[in-house]
């Protein structure tokens, strides 16, 4: 009774220091080493998350300070105890460039025909509306002959939760020339519902 060797090293369990053996010679039990590919005797765990340095391939250190590990910090450069996320796309306010809103794609609306005669007497205008957004952005509208207009809509306006205003015909464009495109850009959410078309008439 008691002659249990769960190692096979010759050398009981109750006498064993590793009883479940050592693979890399550091003289910390298999069970027990949190590097047991590679000697570590020291067990060094610089970052505490129970990766032993010696096989650890990422710090998990709270690096910026703030006391949350890099792992776990959703701004892991720059300190933020309370982890604030306006947005909830897992960037911290601190390190996100929209806090308060999804950056979304540039995207192309198509607001053809929008004309200007050759007398001036029927502006087709490009009614653009834009709601819920916390994010400067711009605006932009390209003409068929190269034209075009942008604008700028910065943070005091875009703080007021909504933004509208018509674009209408360039007067430098030739007769019958059109708007092609509007494209709106920069961060808020996806404003295509809130693009919407004037009719000539």
């Amino acid at each position: 009774p008691g002659q249990v060797d769960t190692d096979g090293d010759g050398i009981g369990d109750v006498c064993d220091a590793t009883p479940n053996g050592d693979d890399d010679g550091d003289g910390v039990d298999n069970l027990s080493d949190n590097c047991a590919s590679l000697s570590n005797p020291g067990q060094e765990d610089l970052d505490l998350d129970g990766i032993g340095d010696a096989c650890d391939t990422v710090d998990n250190r709270a690096t910026d300070g703030d006391g949350t590990q890099n792992h776990a910090d959703n701004c892991a450069s720059v300190a933020n105890p309370g982890q604030e996320d306006s947005d909830g796309d897992g960037i911290g306010n601190v390190c996100d460039s929209t806090p308060n809103g999804v950056d979304d794609p540039m995207f192309t609306y198509d607001v053809t025909p929008f004309v200007i005669d050759q007398y001036g007497d029927k502006v087709c205008g490009v009614l653009v509306t834009v709601t819920g957004v916390y994010e400067p952005f711009t605006i932009n509208l390209e003409y068929s002959n190269g034209g075009g207009v942008t604008l700028l809509v910065d943070q005091a306006f875009a703080l007021d939760g909504s933004y509208s205003r018509t674009f209408s015909g360039n007067s430098g464009l030739p007769y019958g020339e059109s708007v092609t495109d509007a494209y709106l850009g920069g961060p808020g959410g996806d404003h295509l519902r809130d693009i919407s078309q004037q009719r000539c008439g």
